[in-house]
């Protein structure tokens, strides 16, 4: 009876080791392009408008984004009357934020103008990574929320890493984990999404919340209250203003 119990406790382990490895970071890529409405769909989203609010250290900031593919984007965000702007026009981040004392665009640094850049990508890397000369890789399965969810590493031609988890039952995705740049300083953040919702013919989350290592603020909740796929969009809005 016992030598029966270690065979059986084989072949569940071989069948286990046998459905990861059966499922690959395509595959899973391919499903949760299937979840949020297909790639046509998916692509045809070259811009957006977002209206919203952030909520953080008891406040509720309204915000104003705009992004167009692959690399521009601009955020308005009013914190008690004072607007803070950040803005890319594909090659110069820029910012003018009130709360450091400044009322003029300001250049950002490269790494801070290539997280602006990223906002500009109106869909997820996963769907053109062997366009952009990345590679992903299918880690494992993981927890996320109570959830199952399967972890993939996506690794940029730069080699810079993303850890995207994706639910195990329905293929939205979870969490992403990555390195940004606050003030100059690489940090560790975490992004959760919830509240998928369609807006024309794709599922877009509706609720955002980022954690960032070292931050004394907290964590930071995204809600939309509106999005335009496909606006149009003066994209004079992403370009420097004059000082």
């Amino acid at each position: 009876m016992k030598k029966l119990s270690v065979v059986l406790l084989f072949i569940v382990s071989v069948m286990l080791v046998y459905t990861l490895k059966a499922q690959t970071a395509d595959e899973l890529i391919e499903k949760y392009a299937d979840a949020l409405g297909g790639r046509t769909n998916i692509t045809l989203v070259q811009s957006t408008k977002t209206i919203g609010s952030i909520s953080m250290m008891g406040l509720d900031l309204p915000f104003t984004m705009y992004t167009s593919n692959p690399d521009k984007s601009y955020l308005e965000v009013n914190i008690q009357g004072m607007l803070m702007k950040q803005g890319c026009d594909g090659k110069t981040g820029w910012t003018v934020n009130p709360m450091a004392g400044s009322t003029v665009p300001e250049k950002v640094d490269d790494e801070t103008a290539a997280s602006f850049k990223a906002r500009g990508k109106t869909y997820s890397v996963l769907f053109t990574y062997k366009d952009d000369g990345a590679k992903v890789e299918l880690i494992g399965k993981e927890p996320v929320g109570g959830k199952d969810a399967y972890k993939i590493k996506y690794t940029s031609a730069n080699n810079d890493e993303q850890f995207y988890y994706l639910d195990a039952d329905n293929s939205f995705l979870l969490k992403l984990d990555k390195k940004v740049s606050v003030m100059g300083k690489v940090v560790s953040s975490e992004t959760t999404y919830s509240n998928f919702k369609k807006v024309g013919d794709v599922m877009m989350p509706f609720m955002m919340e980022v954690k960032t290592s070292e931050s004394k603020m907290g964590s930071q909740i995204m809600t939309l209250d509106k999005v335009e796929l496909n606006p149009a969009i003066d994209e004079t809005v992403y370009m420097m203003p004059a000082k």
